[in-house]
């Protein structure tokens, strides 16, 4: 990241840039740029380099809260709790919460998120963030979706998949599905409209239904959602592949996806 405005960086705005100095990477100067460059050619048996200016202060932070990306674990001088390992607030937090009464549970977990959300997106207050509104809307992509996640694990000590922005769309259906986990039976509440009971198939099907076909042939999806409708020719081998390839995309890091989507490219 250079702090000269470039072709790549000249739509980033104020949030996107404090997201990005947020994670460790502090923009460098031209200056610091050339002479790094300089440095980097003088240097043609190193396979791979990477010219970036990092904050070891906010990667410490990172590598105690868990939340630090492992290719750069290498780079701070302090053990990684790994994001299995509850953090100092995680208990009393969950016991506040589970002794709580659904509805106040629910809305204390929403209270959680949208800090969290305000968080990631670089606002000054929770107050800016609508629990209606979708999150991909307010600006959420992969990289700040898996920190959302990475920070409500750390919160809560719960083990989310990667894709749960994704699956959770709102705030409060996040709130809603956060608080079905804590629930005495460890199953998320269903109401009449959503949720993982009989009636949640309506609002999965809406969400299907309201995505573009174009977004989905992007996604590469369009056939796989095609063979699971019985449009196309599916053996049993590519449907357990299928269904091993999904559960493993829930549950993957950030390192994981992006060797599963090179992978994907070179087939």
């Amino acid at each position: 990241l250079w702090e000269e405005t470039s072709g790549m960086t000249g739509a980033l705005a104020g949030t996107d840039r404090d997201r990005l100095t947020r994670g460790g990477l502090v923009p460098l100067t031209t200056e610091q740029g050339m002479t790094l460059l300089d440095t980097a050619l003088e240097r043609p048996d190193d396979a791979f380099l990477v010219a970036a200016q990092l904050d070891t202060r906010a990667l410490r932070g990172m590598a105690e809260a868990g939340t630090l990306a492992q290719v750069l674990r290498g780079v701070v001088d302090v053990p990684v709790r790994g994001s299995g390992q509850p953090s100092a607030g995680a208990a009393p937090l969950l016991g506040r919460l589970s002794g709580l009464p659904e509805p106040e549970r629910e809305a204390a977990l929403l209270e959680l998120l949208l800090e969290e959300i305000s968080a990631v997106l670089g606002h000054d207050s929770a107050r800016a963030i609508d629990p209606e509104r979708g999150l991909l809307d307010m600006g959420f992509d992969s990289l700040s979706a898996l920190e959302l996640r990475n920070r409500l694990t750390a919160a809560t000590r719960l083990r989310f998949p990667s894709t749960l922005v994704f699956d959770h769309p709102t705030p409060r259906r996040l709130a809603r599905h956060v608080s079905g986990l804590l629930s005495p039976n460890g199953e998320e509440a269903v109401d009449g409209v959503g949720g993982s009971g009989p009636d949640g198939d309506g609002d999965l099907r809406a969400a299907i239904a309201a995505i573009p076909l174009a977004r989905l042939r992007e996604a590469g999806l369009m056939d796989t959602l095609l063979r699971l409708a019985g449009r196309g020719p599916v053996s049993a081998a590519s449907a357990a592949s299928d269904e091993e390839r999904i559960e493993h995309i829930k549950d993957a890091a950030l390192d994981d996806l992006v060797r599963m989507a090179l992978a994907d490219g070179e087939e």
